[in-house]
């Protein structure tokens, strides 16, 4: 029994692990698309800026 809850609590911390680097590979992820819709956004902004009023 002290065998096998030893090797749940190594897999539960692996677990704890992977979740880590999923959960900061998703905020990179999340960060480098907001970054691109607002440089999308502000290319958009300077294009409709610079057309003549109609």
């Amino acid at each position: 029994l002290k065998d096998m809850l030893q090797i749940i609590a190594s897999q539960w911390q692996e677990l704890q692990r992977q979740i880590k680097r999923q959960h900061n590979w998703i905020l990179r992820a999340l960060d480098i698309i907001k970054a691109e819709i607002l440089a999308t956004d502000l290319t958009t902004d300077g294009l409709e800026g610079s057309r003549s009023p109609k």
